[in-house]
């Protein structure tokens, strides 16, 4: 399992900010083409996340604080290019719970849309 940031206390803009970082990084040492290489989600179960979207590890997690807090924050993941998910809509029906905003990279055995 991943660490997980607590960046609860933190603004929205920040922790966007923080994840932004990831696929900038990935971006110029050619990992990705493209930001929607990787994907961004919610949940409120990491372990079950892992399993619904056959991936091995995460690329970043951090728990927001909040459902509407990471809501906001995919939403704009989206707006910057991430994938979100189809349709990319306010959390895509994540759970009242959902506090986690993780990212992963796709790849041909992950299936980011479960």
């Amino acid at each position: 399992m991943n660490m997980v940031f607590d960046e609860s206390g933190n603004s929205p803009n920040s922790i966007i900010n923080h994840l932004s970082v990831y696929g900038s990084m990935l971006l110029l040492n050619k990992s990705i083409s493209k930001f929607s290489d990787i994907y961004c989600g919610i949940t409120n179960n990491l372990d079950a996340t892992l399993t619904r979207h056959k991936i091995q590890k995460y690329l970043s997690v951090i728990d927001c604080g909040s459902k509407e807090s990471a809501a906001y924050i995919e939403t704009v993941m989206g707006d910057l290019g991430y994938d979100i998910g189809n349709p990319p809509h306010d959390a895509n029906g994540a759970a009242n719970d959902s506090k986690y905003v993780y990212l992963f990279v796709k790849t041909p055995n992950s299936n980011p849309t479960l």
